[in-house]
């Protein structure tokens, strides 16, 4: 793949994204801004976020 095509289908594929991203941004800065320590749900909601765009990031890299 060219550089342009690889461009274009990742800005296609944050558009689609990014509600989800916004509103597992809102839920993983939720603990910060209410200035309280994360449940454990929200502890392994962050962990699973994070693990998840590592896989993404990676698997970017391969195309």
């Amino acid at each position: 793949m060219n550089y342009v095509v690889i461009s274009i289908s990742a800005v296609e594929a944050l558009a689609q994204a990014t509600p989800v991203i916004i509103d597992d941004i809102r839920k993983i800065l939720a603990p910060i801004k209410e200035g309280r320590e994360p449940t454990a749900e929200e502890w392994e909601a962050a962990q699973a976020a994070l693990d998840q765009a590592e896989k993404e990031v990676l698997s970017a890299g391969n195309i």
